[in-house]
């Protein structure tokens, strides 16, 4: 959440890497998630998954 704040806030270049940066930490969760293997942890994977594309959209 702060890199996705920091990236708002700086724009341009340093912003996209900081978009990249959270979309890199919501696919670390989501691996974390498959780890853990608890049924309450399935449901959140999708919306991670979710998040990240919408990060991976504003690194273009």
């Amino acid at each position: 959440m702060l890199n996705i704040a920091e990236g708002r806030a700086r724009g341009g270049d340093a912003g996209r890497n900081h978009f990249r940066i959270a979309a890199g930490s919501a696919a670390e969760t989501c691996a974390a998630l498959d780890l853990i293997g608890s049924p309450d942890a399935l449901p959140l994977q999708p919306k991670l998954r979710r998040v990240g594309a919408m990060l991976r959209g504003l690194t273009r």
